[in-house]
């Protein structure tokens, strides 16, 4: 037995890789994968295969012959005047934030279908260009009746891969139907017969965040359906929290300029004999310009400045003043990067 290791591997983007995981012996096996490419691409092909166990000398050897590229022509102007459809709509009546920019992709788009001399290469890139100018049309156009689903920035949201990408204190995979709100199979539980639950949590830094106004939802569970008054449980994104009762969605909304932000469940000494978490979901809610940013900035600011007049050692009020130096230097013509720096600091 082994593992085909026949693969197409771009030099950016998404690798196709055969799902062949056996080979009979004595006999040749047809090993092929299919992917599609909507733009001038450079990568590369490989084959061979991973032994299933004791390495390669205890293994069968493998023979290659008759690699073929076979290629399938697309109806390329088809597919782009779908993707010119699509963002003519996605336009509408032009009031859009930044509509101007994506009118100009959809024109040079139009140009490109219209000339007949076009090659497929031509076409190729000018979707690629209005399908790129679509995605940050989308984001710069997200709101609370349009929000866009960031989920994907969250590694195992509900937990089907146990607590794979999570920091757990306290709390175990279950995968019982007794909390109501879980999604999927599996959700996580702390559960005692009576008295408290005590302290338990479930906390994520979610990487790589654009810069935006979100919306973090999270089923959660402090205590059962028949009681609400329960204390001690919080969903939280960043330093923004959410009290949490009796089984449902809840939401807590934060802005991120930092390029990450820590994410969880937690309860602390809580008041009841069960929590329950399951179903993380984030959504950008809203763009954020310049503006924005160095409100948030100072609103950082602001909190460090109050922090400061707490006790602290000599060496952490240093540092925290050097934060609070390097954040009020922000301002709406800083680039990205000294935002997330200072944020950071």
């Amino acid at each position: 037995a082994a593992t085909s290791q026949l693969a197409w591997i771009p030099t950016s983007g998404t690798s196709v890789k055969s799902t062949v995981k056996s080979y009979a012996a004595n006999s040749w096996t047809l090993d092929k994968i299919t992917f599609t490419l909507s733009k001038a691409t450079t990568g590369k092909i490989q084959f061979g295969m991973v032994a299933a166990s004791g390495g390669s000398a205890n293994s069968a050897k493998l023979v290659v012959d008759y690699v073929q590229i076979m290629g399938e022509n697309m109806d390329v102007k088809s597919s782009l005047a779908e993707v010119i459809s699509t963002a003519t709509s996605l336009y509408g009546d032009g009031s859009g934030v930044d509509a101007a920019t994506l009118k100009a992709a959809i024109d040079a788009a139009q140009g490109v279908y219209d000339n007949e001399s076009a090659s497929d290469v031509d076409v190729l890139d000018a979707q690629s260009a209005l399908e790129e100018a679509m995605v940050i049309y989308r984001k710069q156009n997200a709101s609370e009746e349009n929000p866009l689903d960031y989920s994907q920035y969250i590694k195992n949201p509900s937990f089907e891969k146990g607590t794979e990408g999570w920091s757990v204190i306290n709390l175990v995979s279950q995968s019982n139907s007794s909390f109501n709100k879980k999604s999927g199979t599996y959700y996580l539980e702390k559960w005692v017969s009576s008295g408290s639950a005590g302290s338990a949590s479930v906390v994520q830094v979610v990487k790589g965040l654009p810069n935006g106004q979100y919306k973090l939802v999270v089923a959660a569970m402090n205590g059962s359906a028949t009681t609400n008054n329960h204390t001690g449980a919080y969903i939280y994104a960043g330093d923004m929290q959410t009290v949490v009762n009796g089984p449902k969605d809840y939401e807590v909304k934060f802005t991120s300029v930092a390029g990450e932000v820590e994410i969880g469940f937690v309860g602390e000494k809580v008041s009841s004999n069960w929590l329950a978490v399951d179903n993380f979901r984030l959504y950008l809610i809203g763009y954020v310009g310049a503006e924005e940013i160095l409100a948030e900035v100072n609103r950082l600011v602001a909190q460090a400045e109050s922090l400061s007049q707490t006790m602290m050692s000599s060496a952490a009020s240093s540092a925290l003043k050097s934060a609070i130096d390097a954040g009020k230097l922000i301002t709406t013509t800083s680039t990205d990067a000294e935002v997330q720096k200072a944020v950071a600091d």
